[in-house]
């Protein structure tokens, strides 16, 4: 799989960690930007790991905020 991870684009690695429940992926720091980045629309400032996932701030529309990206790949901002 790390082969397939080196290959695929960050969102798109997102993404079918997300299609596929139960299997073992690690999150990237720049898998979670790429991520909010395509959840948001906005342009990622800085990634911080956080517990099993990261905090992403992102500005968005003139506006900073911070989302969160769980080990899934799920975005909640």
């Amino acid at each position: 799989m790390n082969v397939l991870k080196k290959l695929i684009p960050a969102a798109l690695a997102v993404a079918l960690m997300s299609a596929m429940p139960g299997t073992a992926f690690a999150l990237s720091s720049s898998a979670a930007a790429a991520a909010v980045a395509s959840a948001t629309g906005g342009q990622v400032l800085a990634v911080q790991a956080s517990g099993g996932g990261y905090r992403v701030k992102v500005r968005v529309g003139g506006q900073v905020k911070w989302c969160s990206v769980s080990g899934s790949g799920s975005v909640s901002c």
